[in-house]
């Protein structure tokens, strides 16, 4: 029995306890008849603020390296820039410039005036590394978001260095230039430590010498016959045309190595054959002692981006994120105004059931998904399954330069080709009709740097309205950005809630450096309201000789924009891919595979709709 004295004051608690109760309960309601909210998402190339370079106002970054330090991400890459950025969440990135003491010390014999270089970064939990291309003075910071750093040794520097710290604590720098060589440094003195220098990768000063090596990866063919092909054109993903002699093929560049180390063993990865071309990749090779020997992996290469949007996935950082997922960080190429014109990519990583080190850049330049835990992308997709529905769509501008940038080339999916207006003045706007009315859950507007001034720092932002419409007639604002007083050349902007739209304008506030309204595409993100596409009925494979050349048959089905590829050496492990654009083509000739090996492969179609997984077949012994 209650007490009289407490009977009141529990039944009144009774009656305050079933109230909340009941307003948590609707609230509950509510979410789930709202709806799920949208997950956070970033679309490569990264839309940062890549910094000038050559002629014609072109941007470029390159060669990046991330570091997850006191639970905060800093990207340092190439750039004209004296400084690194900051994140929170790998999607939204500020800049912290070097203050001018560490600016003195970061630019030592590191390319003069013209900014950061292939650097290498690395973190001992008390401090944040840094080290630039050829610099011999390795610096160091407790805090970074001040710019000030110090000092802290004295060492050999290198070329496309990096910087690996092993789990015994010895510190190692491996140069990767041209050559691929690895040696301790005393982190007393910053000295070699003695007979500690040797060379992971051989070497090949010839031709000859290399091609005597006979190794089994067709990428490893050198850069010059890639120069041959015109990258402009979807098809000219194909290299059935290429003549891979001794006199064409050159010896290729071996770069930007990076080491990793997963379960005891240590994997190195290498860039090749050139960074001017889609192929750019990383190779992986394997020891299980820092020391050696390595070797060249049956399932390379690690890290691959062909076909898309944009390619090229070489010269990488591998890192875990804050709730241990792997990433990889990479160059992307673009190459429209120099060879040198690059980007920065972001894509899921990790390794499988074998330990095999992979890169998931399947559609990897659609929106991808930064988890909030642990996740495992070979199992789950990192992908936001949204898919592109403005390939190929009617496009009209307020006016037009000339004929090679005319309005179609901005919806063409292709980021070395753009439209471009007449000038650059505020009221120049581009527009898109998707054909019927769309599901668009976020958009990527990625602008072209025409008659660009690089000399003009001050106007160096951009800024635009996204208008959306169902009829042509009447239009909302989507995105205002009219007052934006920042660079912002791949803008990816996610919609908290899915839009319907069928035509799409983009506005011009103001253009960068005294340049022209141009844009490389108006990338549309969303669901067409149709059906995938059927599957791909069989993939034929006929290997040529030598063998690491080959040609993939297929029948087109109905209704498909394009396909994917997959292949790798175990049917649970199709860790690499090829994307193939056009829902007719039916036929592709590539030299990328390890002529020793046998693969497994599968072929999938997309479309605006959805995406429809093949049947995986195994090659013939």
């Amino acid at each position: 029995m209650i007490p009289t004295e407490f009977s009141r004051p529990l039944h009144q608690f009774s009656k305050t306890f079933l109230f909340v109760c009941a307003i948590l309960f609707c609230a509950f309601c509510f979410r789930l008849h709202a709806g799920n909210p949208q997950p956070l998402t970033f679309c490569n190339p990264l839309n940062l603020d890549y910094g000038p370079y050559g002629n014609k106002g072109a941007r470029h970054g390159a060669d990046p390296v991330i570091v997850l330090f006191k639970d905060k991400y800093y990207l340092f890459d190439t750039w004209d820039k004296i400084g690194y950025r900051v994140s929170d969440d790998l999607a939204n990135w500020n800049l912290i410039p070097f203050d001018k003491e560490t600016s003195a010390l970061a630019l030592t014999k590191a390319g003069g005036d013209y900014g950061i270089t292939a650097p290498a970064a690395f973190t001992d939990g008390k401090y944040l590394y840094f080290a630039n291309f050829g610099g011999k003075n390795l610096l160091r910071t407790k805090d970074p978001s001040t710019g000030h750093w110090e000092l802290a040794l004295n060492i050999d520097g290198a070329g496309d260095p990096d910087l690996f710290l092993d789990d015994d604590g010895r510190l190692y720098m491996i140069s990767g230039l041209g050559v691929c060589d690895l040696w301790e440094i005393d982190r007393s003195t910053g000295k070699q430590v003695k007979d500690s220098r040797f060379t992971p990768i051989p070497r090949y000063k010839t031709v000859e010498d290399f091609l005597t090596a006979n190794l089994p990866y067709g990428l490893f063919y050198g850069h010059n016959i890639y120069r041959k092909l015109d990258w402009n054109k979807q098809e000219s993903l194909d290299t059935a045309a290429l003549s891979l002699s001794g006199t064409d093929t050159g010896i290729p560049t071996f770069e930007g190595n990076w080491m990793t180390k997963y379960k005891n063993r240590y994997y190195l990865s290498d860039g090749n054959p050139d960074t001017s071309c889609p192929w750019y990749t990383d190779s992986v090779w394997e020891a299980d002692n820092i020391k050696g020997p390595y070797k060249l992996t049956d399932y390379s290469p690690g890290s691959m981006k062909v076909g898309g949007f944009i390619n090229s996935a070489g010269h990488s950082c591998v890192f875990q994120d804050r709730y241990g997922n792997w990433w990889r960080v990479t160059t992307m190429w673009i190459g429209a105004f120099t060879g040198f014109e690059r980007r920065i990519g972001l894509f899921p990583a990790g390794f499988d059931d074998k330990d095999r080190m992979y890169t998931e850049t399947g559609l990897g330049d659609y929106p991808i998904i930064i988890p909030n835990g642990p996740w495992n992308p070979q199992k789950t997709s990192p992908l936001a399954g949204w898919w592109v529905l403005s390939t190929g769509k009617t496009c009209t501008a307020s006016s037009t330069l000339d004929a090679k940038h005319e309005p179609s080339l901005a919806g063409d999916e292709n980021v070395r080709t753009w439209w471009s207006a007449k000038t650059g003045d505020k009221g120049e706007w581009f527009q898109m009709d998707l054909g019927k009315t769309c599901t668009v859950n976020a958009v990527q507007v990625n602008f072209a740097e025409q008659d660009c001034d690089n000399k003009a720092v001050d106007e160096d932002y951009l800024a635009y309205q996204l208008l959306v419409s169902q009829d042509g007639k009447e239009w909302t604002s989507a995105i205002d950005k009219s007052d934006n007083k920042t660079a912002i050349p791949h803008d990816y902007v996610a919609f908290p809630s899915p839009l319907q739209a069928r035509y799409l304008k983009v506005l011009n506030a103001h253009a960068a450096k005294l340049g022209k309204f141009a844009l490389r595409d108006l990338r549309v993100f969303g669901n067409g309201g149709g059906s995938p596409p059927p599957q791909v009925p069989s993939l034929e494979v006929t290997r040529g000789n030598p063998a690491w050349h080959v040609t993939f048959n297929w029948k087109a089905v109905p209704d498909a924009d394009g396909y994917v590829i997959r292949y790798g050496v175990a049917p649970d492990s199709l860790l690499l891919n090829l994307q193939v654009q056009g829902g007719n083509m039916e036929k592709l000739t590539v030299s990328c595979l390890n002529a020793d090996v046998k693969y497994y492969y599968r072929i999938d179609s997309y479309n605006d709709s959805g995406y429809t997984t093949g049947e995986v077949s195994k090659e013939a012994k």
